[in-house]
């Protein structure tokens, strides 16, 4: 949340003009955007021997099954098999 405030004059609030209102407003939005705090990024947890063998029994799994429709693509996912 942002601290910032706004002094408001002595005059009421049915006294100021659209342009003043308009303005209040913008920088109260600007103050918003400006207060947030940027998420820290998320740090990839390690993938371990398992699911890197399930990730590559699928590829090649899915190797075979285009072998006869696609062969270069078949070849391309024995390939991202083989770096996996």
């Amino acid at each position: 949340m942002s601290s910032s405030t706004f002094a408001l004059s002595s005059s009421s609030a049915s006294d100021r003009s659209y342009a003043s209102n308009v303005g209040m407003a913008a920088r109260a939005f600007l103050a918003a955007l400006l207060a947030v705090k940027p998420v820290a990024a998320a740090v990839p947890r390690p993938i371990s021997l398992r699911e890197r063998a399930r990730a590559r029994a699928k590829l090649l799994r899915m190797a075979d099954e285009y072998e006869a429709l696609c062969p270069n693509l078949s070849k391309e996912l024995q390939f991202f098999a083989s770096n996996c």
